[in-house]
């Protein structure tokens, strides 16, 4: 029995086609700004929201993570604390008159490089709550 001649695979050349859902630039301002949930002094964990995903054309469990735009920066203490239960965490959040995470989230991605109106977004989440003073 005869063998055909294998079929040499495309190889693609160059760069990889971007990701629009994820922005690196974006991911570490993220980085520079204080805890949402505490207040805490920056560098921060760029959290990425994942719940209430109903608005998104990628749904709960296709193991994706959200797109960059539904980040906010939390503290390692509290996103260890987000991990373990998202909606309890953001709901004590709230009970402390923290404003809309995916609201701070999509301000922070209209404002994104421009670390004091980062901060200021932050600042105005939180009301009444003491937030760190970014360090030059």
């Amino acid at each position: 029995m005869m063998r055909l001649p294998r079929i040499a695979r495309a190889v693609p050349k160059g760069k990889p086609k971007p990701n629009p859902r994820r922005d690196d630039e974006h991911r570490r301002w993220v980085k520079l700004l204080p805890c949402l949930g505490c207040g805490a002094r920056p560098p921060s964990d760029p959290a990425h929201l994942r719940f209430n995903m109903a608005d998104e054309p990628l749904k709960p469990g296709t193991g994706l993570k959200p797109p960059d735009h539904q980040l906010v920066p939390l503290c390692r203490k509290c996103h260890e604390r987000e991990d373990a239960g998202k909606l309890t965490f953001w709901a004590s959040c709230m009970d402390k008159m923290i404003s809309d995470p995916k609201g701070v989230a999509a301000r922070l991605w209209r404002i994104s490089g421009d670390t004091e109106r980062g901060f200021a977004a932050i600042q105005h989440a939180r009301p009444g709550l003491p937030t760190a003073w970014i360090q030059s």
